[in-house]
């Protein structure tokens, strides 16, 4: 099984997770809650949601890289 965030793809995907938590979390949730939306919480708000979708990026990478070390070693 070919690991998909293979490389560098695994910052592509975790960025683009980050992105939608933000978009998600600090512009939509409050948006439709009536809540303030203010620079303080934006600027928090991008760090936070970076931090997390690149964590999710490496999980992501490490678990495939994981599933398919036990994928080969089974079939020998």
């Amino acid at each position: 099984m070919e690991n998909p965030y293979e490389g560098r793809k695994w910052i592509r995907e975790g960025l683009l997770f980050g992105i939608f938590i933000f978009l998600t979390n600090f512009l939509f949730i409050p948006w439709a809650f009536k809540n303030d939306i203010n620079l303080k919480t934006l600027s928090i708000g991008v760090i936070v949601s970076l931090i997390f979708g690149l964590g999710y990026g490496i999980t992501m990478k490490y678990f495939y890289n994981w599933l398919g070390k036990r994928k080969k070693n089974k079939k020998t």
